[in-house]
């Protein structure tokens, strides 16, 4: 549905737009939808997740406001992004995985 939505022989601009309004309604409720995680979380590492969950949120909310389906489509995408590159999203859960990886090495 996402490649006819996106690119396929019959593009679909209503497809698409609902597309990119979910992805940016997703990203507006990370921070609530994901704040009882971090309950375990030290200082530092809870800080980090609330500032770029509040980063994603801000960003969607504004894309939300505007109704704009560019500004949606570009959320999690750094400025000098090139295509196969890393996502902001991704970037940050990589971030999260090393330095849970390096604090289960280094405090057992």
């Amino acid at each position: 549905m996402a490649e006819k939505a996106l690119g396929g022989e019959k593009y679909d601009l209503d497809i698409h737009y609902d597309f990119m309004r979910q992805k940016a309604m997703i990203l507006s409720q990370m921070p609530d939808q994901l704040r009882p995680l971090m309950d375990g979380l030290d200082r530092r590492t809870r800080k980090y997740v609330i500032d770029k969950l509040g980063g994603f949120s801000h960003g969607a909310d504004k894309a939300l406001t505007l109704d704009s389906v560019f500004y949606m489509s570009a959320l999690l995408y750094p400025e000098n992004y090139c295509d196969g590159g890393i996502n902001d999203l991704d970037d940050f859960i990589n971030c999260l995985e090393r330095d849970a990886f390096y604090f289960s090495r280094h405090h057992s």
